[in-house]
């Protein structure tokens, strides 16, 4: 293939992937506003103990963890896990969200290399992104939270991985998820969207545990 029109349609394409993944206006809406070094904190770390929510639609019970930092107004970084199963470790406090045969819906926030595509010595190359890719704190994701008087909320849009089994749409692998926390005092609700290529799942439930978000705990 010639390396020049390899590339030609490489960038070509790339432009028109990021032309049909944003809508007018979405993108400005979701960033705009914040309180930056703001956080939200969902279950308490040390000693590592989940939140807990039950899905208002299905009676599920999900543990759930996320710190989440607004270092720039709309802009932050996010460490997050959800899942059917949570297995405490040999410690008190320590354990692992996700872990079992028995989990139906396991997520992690996750970091990895950058995608990157060029030539070297004439040939169109590029490196693996997806093999160095692993859960944990994921930076420059979309970060939102604003603080009030008496009520406190937190928007968050975050990539990362998950195992989805049955009666969910089964999936593995990459995916993109919303999160919305809405806090008035001691009491908090969290939304999830999860976003795959075989469906969408929405859950959403009252918190139980650890949050505090912004100025509310």
């Amino acid at each position: 293939m010639n390396v020049r029109y390899a590339a030609r349609a490489t960038a070509a394409l790339t432009v028109i992937l990021c032309a049909l993944s944003v809508k007018p206006g979405e993108s400005a809406v979701r960033v705009s506003g914040g309180t930056p070094d703001a956080t939200v904190q969902v279950g308490q770390f040390r000693p590592f103990i989940p939140a807990t929510f039950v899905d208002v639609n299905t009676g599920q019970a999900f543990y759930v963890e996320m710190l989440a930092t607004e270092t720039e107004p709309g802009v932050g970084v996010v460490s997050f896990a959800l899942s059917t199963g949570f297995t405490p470790g040999p410690q008190a406090g320590d354990g692992l969200i996700g872990f079992g045969d028995g989990v139906r819906l396991s997520f992690c926030s996750t970091l990895g290399p950058t995608a990157l595509l060029g030539v070297q010595n004439g040939v169109l190359s590029g490196n693996q992104p997806g093999a160095g890719i692993r859960c944990g704190e994921t930076p420059n994701q979309i970060v939102r939270i604003n603080s009030h008087a008496r009520v406190c909320e937190a928007d968050v849009t975050l990539h990362g991985f998950a195992h989805i089994n049955a009666p969910y749409p089964p999936f593995v692998g990459n995916l993109t998820m919303q999160v919305r926390v809405q806090q008035q005092g001691p009491s908090a609700r969290i939304s999830v969207t999860i976003f795959t290529f075989t469906g969408k799942i929405v859950l959403s439930g009252s918190l139980s545990g650890t949050v505090a978000t912004g100025d509310c705990s």
